[in-house]
C-alpha cells in the first residue's frame, strides 16, 4: 500500500508542476501580447507612428513621435534614413 501511495503522490506532483509550467507559459504570453503595457502601469509610451505614406513598392515615408520629438522617416528596401525633424506638429495653429 505504501508504494501505491507514493506513485500517486509522484504523479499528483508532477502534474502540478506540469501545471505551474503552463500557468507562466499563459501568464507570460498575455503580457507580451500586450506590449508589456500590464507590467509598466502608469508608463505612457516613448514612441508612436503617427502617419505613413507608401509612395511605390518598397518606397515610403514614415511619421513618427519620439518623447516630444516627430521625425519624417524614409524607407527603401536599401534600408531607412532620416529625412529630418518636424517642427511645430500637433500645434492647434499648425497644418501639414
Amino acid at each position: 500500500m505504501g508504494g501505491f501511495l507514493l506513485v500517486l503522490r509522484t504523479i499528483v506532483s508532477l502534474g502540478l508542476v506540469i501545471g505551474l509550467i503552463y500557468f507562466t507559459i499563459y501568464i507570460l504570453r498575455y503580457f507580451a501580447s500586450r506590449g508589456h503595457g500590464k507590467l509598466l502601469a502608469g508608463r505612457a509610451r516613448s514612441m508612436a507612428l503617427i502617419e505613413s505614406l507608401a509612395l511605390e513598392p518598397g518606397k515610403a515615408l514614415h511619421l513618427v513621435r519620439v518623447g516630444k520629438e516627430v521625425m519624417l522617416i524614409g524607407t527603401s528596401n536599401a534600408g531607412l534614413e532620416l529625412l529630418g525633424k518636424v517642427e511645430g506638429y500637433g500645434d492647434s495653429d499648425s497644418q501639414v
